[in-house]
């Protein structure tokens, strides 16, 4: 239609300093983005519609347009969506309030004054983010009782804004959730493949799965409005994103991922469930996106809230800037080699690539954050090796000329894909879709041994 999901022609700019045409709908193509002071609301002919209604029929309500103040919650325990959310909330002035895990991530105090911490940036109990986060809810509406609340949450943390404000009883026009799902195949490896029920969307099963998911969340909504929980119900919010896309049928619900595609073109997944995830509000997004629509001084204030960051190397008390500039201000472009967690002996692999990269490239070495068995070797090879904890989405942002290879890793689809150089041994089914598609564009060869 040639309108954003304000319902307003796309040529209005806001601090971004871009049109908003970067945003690409691969599901239901519902008209719904925040921006500035406006927000979309779900209204029936006879009223605000609730609950009761089952989510395919809460779907195919119609929409229109209304005024309301805008109060953005950002929740997030992993690097990339923390990244996703510390980037979105420079692209406006709305009243923003911020929980996050990893806490040298980016430095709070560099922020501008509408971003405020509503919870410490360490391990809380489930119970209590749960409860907090509701408190958070009752505060906004209590002191402005016509506030709309958007949460931005990682994908594993979507059940909390449900929870918090079904027990504060906001109508469904009242919030918006962006859960941030990151690649696109959250639910295919890694710690999801812990929970078998995500497996069963790709099967022959994933239809019955499908429609007991949808049955189970109407259920736990329910349950949600009726009062507290046990302190064993709320230890299963985190992790149980089993509900993502049947959610994602919610007209006020929608999940960021950095390619939906796989959704859509993997011939693992039946048609039924293609069909079925159609339906569901995928965007796709990607945080380089982000970034690069901050204006000049809003992409600053980010790179001084990340590479600026004092604390981040406590142990020689430099910003992570300063270390990088060091070992970045180099004549030859920089070729960073990724691992992973128990590796084979990767030491005859570092060989040919210093035999193949050496001469033209500074190479270094970064390890898995839990695995630096190899960082002696490296060195003793004249690698300079990079602390396990820096975070490397960040470092390839900041160094559009650096390069990387290595295990197969997810870090390889948040940074620009023709920093990508070479992938070692086989790499996951995630990888290869888009390997096979053309996606990594700067490739030299795949290191088989």
């Amino acid at each position: 239609t040639g309108q954003d999901r304000t319902g307003q022609d796309r040529t209005g700019q806001d601090r971004t300093g871009q049109d908003r045409t970067g945003q690409d709908r691969t599901g239901r193509w519902l008209t719904w983005t925040v921006v500035s002071l406006v927000i979309i609301t779900v209204v029936s002919g006879s009223g605000v519609i609730g609950w009761a209604i089952g989510l395919r029929q809460f779907a195919r309500q119609p929409y229109r347009v209304v005024m309301a103040e805008v109060h953005h919650v950002y929740m997030s325990r992993g690097t990339l969506a923390t990244l996703y959310n510390s980037l979105h909330m420079l692209t406006d002035n709305n009243p923003s309030y911020i929980w996050f895990d990893r806490r040298d991530t980016f430095n709070l105090d560099t922020m501008p004054d509408h971003v405020q911490q509503f919870l410490p940036v360490y391990s809380h109990t489930m119970e209590h983010i749960a409860n907090q986060t509701r408190q958070l809810v009752y505060n906004i509406v209590a002191k402005n009782p016509t506030a709309t609340i958007h949460f931005f949450v990682e994908s594993h943390l979507m059940l909390f804004p449900f929870y918090a404000v079904m027990r504060n009883g906001l109508p469904t026009y009242r919030f918006y959730i962006t859960a941030i799902g990151g690649l696109g195949w959250d639910f295919t490896g890694g710690v999801w493949a812990d929970n078998p029920r995500i497996h069963d969307y790709f099967g022959y099963e994933g239809e019955a799965v499908w429609n007991q998911h949808i049955e189970d969340f109407e259920n736990l909504l329910e349950k949600f409005s009726e009062g507290p929980l046990s302190t064993a119900e709320y230890n299963n919010f985190e992790f149980n994103c089993r509900y993502l896309f049947v959610a994602g049928l919610l007209p006020n619900f929608e999940i960021w991922l950095q390619f939906p595609e796989y959704f859509l073109l993997n011939n693992q997944i039946t048609p039924t469930m293609q069909g079925n995830f159609i339906q569901t509000s995928m965007v796709k997004r990607q945080p380089l996106d982000l970034l690069n629509q901050l204006n000049a001084e809003m992409r600053q204030v980010f790179f001084n809230a990340t590479l600026g960051n004092p604390v981040w190397n406590r142990a020689n008390g430099l910003s992570l800037r300063d270390y990088l500039n060091a070992h970045f201000d180099v004549e030859k472009p920089v070729m960073i080699v990724t691992g992973t967690r128990g590796m084979p002996d990767i030491l005859p692999i570092i060989d040919d690539i210093i035999e193949k990269y050496g001469d033209d490239y500074v190479l270094m070495w970064k390890p898995h954050p839990i695995y630096t068995v190899y960082d002696t070797a490296m060195a003793e090879r004249g690698l300079i090796v990079l602390p396990a904890q820096l975070p490397m989405e960040i470092l390839m942002w900041a160094f559009p000329d650096a390069y990387l290879g290595g295990y197969h890793s997810t870090l390889f689809l948040g940074v620009r894909s023709t920093q990508v150089r070479f992938f070692i041994g086989a790499i996951g089914n995630e990888l290869l879709f888009l390997y096979q598609r053309g996606f990594f564009t700067n490739l030299d060869k795949r290191l088989l041994k």
